[in-house]
C-alpha cells in the first residue's frame, strides 16, 4: 500500500516507522511557498498559492503515478484536492483528518467547500462539539465524521537550557482568536502577579500601548523561545474570543504535556481536553471577574497548581500521545485498504 501524505509543512515522516515499511510505503508533500510572489501573497493574506499548487501537483502525482491513500492537513487542503479530484476524473475515496475551522466559512467560500466536501468519504475531528457542527452547518452526515483528539508528543526543551525569562510569572500564547485584552485588564489589578504574553504581530499593534509594568510581550518569537517560556512559567492561560471558537487545543495538550496547569476559557470545543478542578480551572469568556478569581487561585496556591499540571500531564500522556494519531491512522488504513484493487483511496487530515 502506497500512502501519499500532504501537508502545510511535513511532519509525519516520523510515522513511516511506526508501519511495516514492507507492506506501507509513503510519498510526502508539503505546501511551504517556493518563490517571492508565494510569499508575499500569503503574507498578504490575499491567497495562499503555494497551497493551491501543491494540492494540484499531489492530486496529480496520485493520477500518474497511482496510490492508496492520501494523506492530507485541515480544511483547505481537502477543499483543493477535492476539487482537482474531480477536474482530473480520479476515481478516489477521500478522508479528511483535522478539519478544523477558525472561524466557519462564509458566503461562497462556504458554498464551495459545501459542495466539494459532498464527495469526501470520511472527516476525522479534535472535539466532539465540531462534529456535532460540521453536521448541522454543512450538512456533513454523522456517520462521516470521526472525533479523536488533538496527538502530539511531548514538547522538547533542552533540561540544561536556562529560563529566558526569570522569576515566577504566568504566561499565555496564541494566534487564533485570543483575548489578550482580557488578561492585560486582569493584570492591571493583580500588579503582584508577572504574565509574559507570546502573540501575532496583529495583536502585538493592539496591546502595544498602555501595558502595565507586570506584563512582557513577545511577538512571532521562535518557538523554541516559546517553549522555553511555557516551561519555566508557573500555569497558563488560554483565553478565547468567545465560546464558539474550535481553538486552544494545540495550545493546551502542549502544556498539558510539560505538566502545566491551566486557566482556560469555558468552550464546548474544549471540553474533551479538561477536567474541571482536576486538570485545569475554567473561566466564563469575558468575565474578567472569573478570570480573576482562577488566577489568583492557582497563584497563591502551590498544591493545587502542582496537582492539576500533573493530573493534566497524565491525561495528555494517555488521550493525546502520538500513539492516539497513529492508532487512528492505522484504524483508517485497515477500515479502507479493503477496498477493491481498483480503487484509490484519500485522506486528508
Amino acid at each position: 500500500m502506497t500512502i501519499v501524505c500532504i501537508q502545510d509543512k511535513i511532519t509525519w515522516d516520523k510515522f513511516e516507522n511506526e508501519f511495516d515499511k514492507e507492506q506501507i510505503r509513503w510519498r510526502f508533500f508539503e505546501t511551504v511557498p517556493t518563490n517571492a510572489l508565494e510569499r508575499v501573497l500569503v503574507r498578504l493574506k490575499l491567497t495562499n498559492l503555494a497551497r493551491m499548487i501543491s494540492c494540484y501537483w499531489c492530486v496529480r502525482s496520485i493520477k500518474e503515478n497511482p496510490a492508496d491513500l492520501l494523506v492530507s492537513h485541515g480544511p483547505s487542503i481537502t477543499f483543493w484536492c477535492a476539487i482537482y479530484i474531480r477536474m482530473l476524473g480520479i476515481k478516489i475515496n477521500q478522508i479528511s483528518f483535522g478539519l478544523n475551522f477558525t472561524p466557519l466559512p462564509k458566503r461562497l467560500k462556504y458554498a464551495l467547500m459545501k459542495f466539494a466536501f459532498r464527495k469526501v468519504d470520511k472527516f476525522v475531528v479534535y472535539s466532539s462539539e465540531e462534529a456535532l457542527l460540521y453536521n448541522r452547518v454543512l450538512a456533513i452526515p454523522k456517520t462521516k465524521i470521526d472525533f479523536v483528539r488533538w496527538g502530539v508528543g511531548v514538547p522538547h526543551v533542552p533540561e540544561d537550557e536556562k529560563p529566558v525569562i526569570k522569576g515566577e510569572y504566568v504566561c499565555s500564547m496564541g494566534y487564533n482568536y485570543r483575548d489578550f485584552d482580557i488578561i492585560v485588564e486582569a493584570a492591571r489589578q493583580i500588579s503582584e502577579v508577572k504574565i509574559v504574553l507570546i502573540v501575532g504581530s496583529r495583536d502585538l499593534k493592539k496591546l502595544i500601548k498602555g501595558l502595565p509594568q507586570n506584563v512582557n510581550v513577545y511577538a512571532d518569537i521562535d518557538i523554541s523561545k516559546a517553549l522555553n517560556i511555557l516551561k519555566y512559567s508557573k500555569f497558563m492561560i488560554l483565553s478565547l474570543k468567545g465560546d464558539r471558537i474550535a481553538a486552544g487545543h494545540v495550545t493546551l495538550v502542549a502544556a498539558m504535556h510539560m505538566g502545566k496547569a491551566a486557566v482556560v476559557s469555558k468552550s464546548p470545543y474544549l471540553n474533551d481536553y479538561l477536567l474541571e478542578g482536576e486538570t485545569a480551572l475554567t473561566f466564563k469568556c469575558g468575565d474578567i471577574d472569573s478570570l480573576l478569581n482562577s488566577i489568583k487561585h492557582l497563584w497563591f496556591d502551590n498544591a493545587l497548581c502542582g496537582k492539576l499540571g500533573e493530573n493534566g500531564r497524565s491525561f495528555a500522556s494517555q488521550y493525546c500521545s502520538e500513539k492516539i494519531t497513529v492508532d487512528k491512522i492505522k484504524e483508517i488504513v485497515k477500515e479502507f485498504g479493503s477496498k477493491s484493487a481498483d480503487e484509490t483511496i484519500a485522506i486528508s487530515f
